[in-house]
């Protein structure tokens, strides 16, 4: 059988749009308002799949011959098929602050990835997927001495995307591996200062091209835009062996190192009018040019470091359940923008549990038998700290792992995160969220020579 044959090269026409698809995965961000993606880079997005994520978000010990797990490169030796992974987040959120409520959407693609087996002991991966995101819309007031109320209109949107290279090698009971990742992505923020006590913009002084849809208040916007780029490494170590009762027991330990985060930044100042209705908000510039715009080429920003630990136990088959758990640290506190750190940011710890279960995966008679029942928990001590509270993010999660065909191993996986972040009280905002991944795997001996036709 040749390298390369024609269903192959199918395969990766089919394959080839939905990988273009996922590099705009970020447009598709429509209607979340995340309130503290407005720090740093934005809201760090989970690289999990879906697998994994149903487990708790336990994936550093964690390695499987049909399934891969990028958060742990030095699991890819041990992949004995091709895989190729493809997942959709469907997610829901209510917000809460202040006595006020209210709700918000998210869909898009969650990750795109392919690895397969070079030969028994070594393995390659590569892929795409979300790293950041940035959509928040929200209102605030403050007075100032020379101009007197003010009302803050602030907004932003985009975010980072992350692709990667990543490879691995086995050594007996060893294993380890290492991805490159290449972030990348745009971010647009503006902030719209509203001067309430100066008198109001006469309508008649107005261009007749300007709508008029409230009440015209004198306004100033702060507009934004930085190009993000930068490189970073995971590196990752997983040994495995047999308690004397021939349970299959894995010790896994990784890291992550950004480094080389450049930001270019284009930012200006517009005078204008402000207007805003129950049906819209409008902000009209007045100048045919802007107060004042500037580039600033390559700033630098220090991201975190994280390092984790993990455990997993499992029967002797791996195949009927599995016990994992994780340790991670994410060295937040070193977050800086050329230099100067934010003090905002903390360093957070997260605690991961995952359990499954399948009752029995060579079943003929029953289909949902054969199904993979997967049970988490996890507790992240957050990494923002906001009037002097920490932004705790902890939830419980659930999933399926539902076989797509008898003679196969390709599976539908699917995970659902329920889960609360941050705090109501004073003006933090509550999250309680329902974050649902639907995850696709398709296994097949695509890049495996064959001795015989």
């Amino acid at each position: 059988m040749q390298f390369l044959n024609i269903t192959n090269i199918i395969r990766f026409g089919i394959y080839l749009p939905l990988i273009l698809i996922s590099l705009n995965s970020q447009s598709q961000i429509a209607r979340q308002n995340d309130a503290y993606s407005f720090y740093g880079i934005g809201s760090m997005y989970q690289s999990d799949f879906a697998l994994n994520r149903s487990l708790g978000y336990s994936s550093t010990a964690y390695a499987s011959s049909f399934n891969t797990n990028p958060i742990n490169p030095a699991s890819y030796s041990y992949l004995r098929l091709s895989s190729f992974e493809f997942g959709l987040d469907v997610e829901g959120y209510n917000l809460a602050s202040d006595g006020e409520s209210g709700s918000s959407s998210h869909l898009g693609i969650s990750y795109m990835a392919l690895a397969f087996p070079i030969n028994t002991k070594w393995g390659l991966g590569f892929g795409l997927n979300p790293y950041s995101r940035v959509n928040y819309s929200n209102i605030s007031e403050r007075t100032n001495d020379q101009t007197g109320l003010e009302t803050l209109v602030h907004s932003g949107s985009g975010g980072l995307s992350q692709a990667r290279i990543g490879t691995s090698y086995r050594v007996k009971r060893f294993s380890g591996g290492f991805n490159f990742n290449f972030i990348f992505g745009n971010t647009e923020r503006e902030l719209i200062a509203v001067y309430q006590d100066i008198e109001g913009v006469s309508i008649s002084s107005l261009s007749s091209t300007i709508p008029i849809i409230g009440d015209p208040k004198s306004a100033v916007k702060r507009y934004e835009k930085a190009q993000i780029s930068g490189v970073g490494w995971d590196f990752g170590l997983q040994y495995h062996n047999k308690f004397k009762n021939k349970s299959n027991y894995s010790i896994g330990a990784r890291t992550s190192l950004v480094s080389n985060m450049k930001s270019n930044n284009e930012i200006s100042f517009e005078r204008g009018i402000y207007q805003r209705s129950d049906q819209a908000d409008l902000f009209s510039g007045l100048d045919l040019d802007t107060l004042y715009k500037t580039s600033n080429a390559d700033i630098k920003l220090s991201n975190p470091n994280t390092f984790a630990i993990g455990f997993s136990i499992a029967d002797s088959t791996q195949s009927r359940w599995q016990f994992l758990a994780d340790f991670e640290l994410a060295t937040w506190s070193q977050f800086a923008v050329d230099g100067v750190k934010d003090e905002h940011f903390t360093d957070s710890y997260r605690i991961s549990i995952g359990a499954s279960l399948t009752p029995k995966f060579n079943a003929l008679s029953s289909y949902f038998k054969k199904v993979n029942y997967r049970f988490g928990f996890y507790y992240n001590t957050g990494h923002l700290i906001i009037d002097d509270k920490k932004i705790a993010d902890y939830g419980l999660t659930v999933g399926m792992g539902m076989p797509l065909s008898i003679k196969s191993f390709s599976r539908l996986n699917f995970s659902v995160d329920i889960g609360q972040k941050g705090s109501s009280a004073g003006s933090l905002v509550l999250e309680s969220y329902l974050k649902t991944t639907i995850g696709f795997t398709f296994n097949d001996k695509w890049f495996i020579k064959r001795k015989y036709d």
